[in-house]
């Protein structure tokens, strides 16, 4: 296993994806992220968090098959989404899918997207995934296989960030300064099937999107 996927309790109808990339995965299932795992017939290597919005039977289920599970208190200083990201990092992993990490609670879709800062900084690139974004954030030089004609947005993460080039993409952008507060990197498309991105400075957000 070279890769972890953390499943959170937020939105996750793209259970093709989450099967895919589970494969040869190390998987931690996040409170009611169980049941995403259920659904998808796919049995996590832990499941983690307070479980408050866990159903009973979900964790009676997995209980059943002896997957390890840590509870923690309702009260605490970070998500059980932050928790499970970090056991997935102290397990050594650096290539992190994020599945069940936005939805209709937006202090919970922020917070995770802002957590892709934080193991940047550590090493590790997390990406969330949904049924219609793939988001990774990003710092020097970044490369991704896309389709050409996808919707690819640039959002800075910081207040400011130095683009240097770009290529693969239908506006290309050069000796740039993006800023946090404009719109100037939102949707972008992609010209080739594979982009890249270098910067000089800063942290920015790669989106690739797709309409509903």
């Amino acid at each position: 296993m070279n890769k972890a996927v953390v499943v959170a309790g937020g939105s996750c109808k793209c259970i093709d994806l989450l099967k895919q990339k589970s494969k040869n995965a190390f998987i931690v299932a996040c409170d009611s992220g169980i049941g995403h795992c259920k659904a998808a017939d796919i049995v996590p290597n832990v499941i983690i968090g307070d479980f408050d919005s866990a159903k009973k039977e979900d964790i009676a289920f997995f209980d059943s098959l002896g997957i390890e599970r840590k509870t923690y208190p309702t009260k605490k200083n970070a998500t059980d989404s932050e928790i499970g990201l970090d056991i997935a990092y102290k397990h050594g992993y650096s290539e992190i899918y994020f599945f069940g990490a936005t939805g209709s609670r937006l202090d919970h879709s922020l917070t995770n997207i802002h957590l892709l800062a934080k193991y940047l900084k550590k090493g590790a690139s997390v990406t969330i995934i949904n049924e219609n974004n793939e988001i990774t954030a990003f710092s020097g030089t970044f490369t991704a296989n896309v389709k050409k004609g996808d919707t690819l947005s640039l959002i800075p993460f910081t207040q400011t960030v130095k683009v240097k080039y770009t290529k693969g993409l239908l506006y290309p952008v050069k000796d740039k300064k993006m800023y946090i507060d404009s719109s100037l990197g939102n949707s972008n498309v992609a010209g080739d099937d594979r982009v890249e991105i270098e910067l000089e400075s800063g942290i920015m957000l790669f989106m690739r999107c797709k309409d509903i």
